[in-house]
């Protein structure tokens, strides 16, 4: 459940219109690809207890192919979201290049 501390930038000021949307889009696919999985392992315990045949063949078959998809899905998303934050360091804003006087937050000197 990692991928869903990329949800609080759900709001931030993004460069552009579309890298919000992208952000948005991979911060979902990120958080919900573990709980894709769950639901894929739930599902692959009832195939499991299906009766030997090629049914039971084709659903896991079906099941894993699906598991690769979600999971490959997890890893775009994560190279994704790296790209746009350092692609947002293009656009900083101008309290980003002052200087702070950290003595100032220093109590004891």
């Amino acid at each position: 459940m990692l991928g869903g501390l990329h949800l609080i930038a759900w709001n931030f000021d993004f460069p552009t219109e579309t890298e919000k949307i992208l952000w948005r889009v991979a911060s979902l696919a990120l958080a919900g690809s573990p709980l894709a999985m769950l639901g894929l392992m739930g599902l692959g315990t009832v195939v499991n207890h299906l009766n030997p045949g090629w049914v039971k063949d084709r659903a896991k078959a079906v099941v894993d192919a699906i598991g690769i998809s979600v999971w490959i899905l997890g890893v775009v998303s994560r190279l994704l979201l790296v790209a746009l934050m350092l692609a947002s360091l293009r656009a900083l804003p101008c309290s980003a290049h002052q200087t702070v006087s950290w003595t100032a937050y220093i109590p004891h000197l």
